[in-house]
């Protein structure tokens, strides 16, 4: 679901906004509608991204817990070889084989053709940036599963980024700030992205591809 797509501006949005504000349970209406923000552009691998963030906030947990460096190291390394394990499966196992089906005889590797899951690059950066902030006691620990969940499925910046520290989101979704005060912040900021994204960024996005479209022809 693109941010400048009708189905997003004018059917999910309001409907968001609305569950979000009305119903009085923010944390759980961010995570509602940001499950159903991934489903509806990934599907299966929603999975995926639940049994992460399930691993890695039973990991925070432990790794707070631990008085011992090194079992406190020992768990931020497992949980940072999960976290990068599955990115670089998704990213190289397939680039892999098919290489060495080409140097080796008979082809012994099966072909991997599985899609990349939606914003998994962001969505591993931002866990394993969680797990070093908790092994360096920089930020408590978030004991809530569900406000974990929220802060990692973010549908805002889950496909596009930027990777967001907890410890700058932290206060809104223990609810210590209220940010309803900048709903007009909001909407401007939307707005004059959306504009950027149509009127700019689309117009000027085919320009580089065309001359290495005359180059094939030449």
């Amino acid at each position: 679901m693109v941010f400048s797509s009708i189905i997003f501006i004018f059917y999910f949005l309001p409907v968001f906004l609305l569950g979000y504000y009305v119903s009085g349970w923010r944390t759980g209406a961010l995570l509602v509608g940001s499950v159903a923000f991934y489903v509806w552009g990934e599907g299966a691998y929603v999975f995926l991204l639940l049994g992460l963030i399930g691993a890695n906030y039973a990991g925070a947990r432990a790794m707070d817990a631990a008085q011992d460096t090194a079992r406190r190291r020992l768990i931020l390394a497992a949980m940072i070889v999960l976290d990068l394990g599955v990115l670089a499966w998704f990213k190289y196992a397939g680039f892999l084989a098919h290489t060495l089906n080409e140097v080796l005889p008979g082809n012994p590797l099966p072909e991997l053709t599985h899609r990349l899951p939606l914003g998994i690059s962001f969505f591993t950066f931002q866990l394993i940036s969680y797990a070093i902030d908790i092994h360096r006691r920089a930020v408590p620990v978030e004991r809530s599963l569900l406000r974990f969940s929220a802060y990692i499925l973010m549908f805002p910046h889950l496909i596009a980024g930027p990777i967001v520290r907890y410890a700058d989101i932290r206060e809104e979704l223990q609810g210590e700030r209220k940010g309803s005060g900048r709903i007009g912040l909001g909407f401007q900021y939307f707005i004059v992205g959306l504009c950027q994204k149509v009127l700019i960024a689309n117009t000027v996005a085919p320009s580089p591809t065309r001359p290495l479209g005359w180059s094939r022809g030449c």
